[in-house]
């Protein structure tokens, strides 16, 4: 019967037929093992079914599997390498499932050598970790290239769009939201929106930028959703292009719908009557006094307007003008000239 000591565990064990001393030529037949019957063993290892060599066969067995080990000496086992192998056994199976998955040819993982001054592999956890972050670098590199090829795609469409002027930009608006939620990074945790829906925050401010083609939605909206959304994009998308430029003017076109919802810039001036007000009352004032100015002569009925918004619209100036006609007339009954 032959004996050979094992030239990756160190562990001598015997082979039959032939009585001769091999050392260091060959490695225990785990070590030929395929992965897969490897990582069912797992299950074993986890019941504790498995010896402590036999775990300590297997751990190696599957750094060895890997191809990213080099083995110039034999392991060393030391009085920690049974709790250095429980605690990283799990980890050292994981990522070697995230490795199996990857099968891209620019994903390049480092190699670690066992050498003297390594044998005890006391830094094992350390190729795992680093295994692990590699991963997840590739992961993010990846999708940062995937978004990139996206984002040019969707620039080209918008391009032969924006430059097409006879499309109205409501047309394409859902593609210019798409775009923006790319080159900007829209955030995906979820949010409940004004009308009490739950979505993801990047499809909720995809959903206002469509709006901002459209007055009655874009009044329905929040106001405060619509700034932050704004503000974002400026923070966060490049500017200079066209598909930057017709977003931000689609944006600030939306809050100015909705922040005109009363139609002031609607106003006939020539049908108004004017009241002077003092040098000290501010551009509000004068707006203020421009939609009181243009209110209805009775109270508006919903089924007189084309629409529920120019209903909004005269209403709001109608109860403007009833509060101010009030207050006008309580100031004239409470001044010296009009006390009775």
């Amino acid at each position: 019967m032959a004996k050979v000591l094992c030239q990756i565990s160190g562990l001598e064990f015997k082979c039959e037929h032939f009585p001769i001393y091999i050392e260091r030529d060959y490695a225990h037949p785990i070590f030929v093992a395929s992965q897969k019957k490897l990582l069912t063993t797992i299950t074993k290892w986890a019941s504790g079914e498995l010896t402590e060599t036999d775990s300590y066969l297997l751990f190696l067995a599957l750094l060895n599997s890997t191809s990213l080990v080099e083995w110039r000496v034999p392991v060393k086992r030391i009085a920690t390498t049974s709790s250095l192998i429980a605690n990283n056994m799990e980890s050292l199976a994981k990522v070697i499932g995230k490795i199996n998955v990857i099968k891209h040819p620019a994903f390049v993982l480092p190699k670690f050598v066992v050498s003297q001054d390594t044998c005890t592999l006391e830094n094992v956890h350390y190729w795992i970790e680093s295994w692990n972050s590699c991963i997840l670098d590739f992961q993010s590199g990846y999708k940062s290239l995937s978004v990139s090829r996206d984002i040019e795609s969707r620039e080209k469409a918008l391009e032969k769009l924006i430059k097409n002027s006879t499309k109205d930009i409501s047309l394409y608006s859902h593609i210019l939201a798409d775009w923006a939620e790319l080159a900007g990074d829209f955030p995906k945790f979820t949010v409940t929106t004004p009308s009490g829906e739950v979505m993801a925050c990047s499809d909720y401010w995809k959903s206002l930028i469509r709006k901002c083609c459209n007055s009655e939605k874009i009044f329905l909206s929040s106001e405060k959703d619509l700034r932050e959304l704004i503000t974002h994009c400026e923070e966060n998308i490049l500017h200079g292009s066209i598909y930057s430029h017709s977003l931000m003017s689609l944006l600030r076109a939306g809050l100015d719908r909705k922040m005109n919802y009363l139609g002031t810039g609607e106003t006939d001036l020539a049908s108004l009557s004017y009241r002077i007000i003092s040098p000290e009352s501010t551009i509000e004032d004068a707006n203020k006094m421009a939609m009181i100015n243009s209110a209805p002569e009775a109270a508006p009925a919903l089924e007189d307007y084309p629409s529920k918004i120019a209903y909004l619209r005269a209403k709001v100036k109608w109860d403007m003008k009833q509060e101010f006609e009030k207050q006008t007339n309580e100031s004239s009954l409470t001044s010296p000239e009009g006390t009775l």
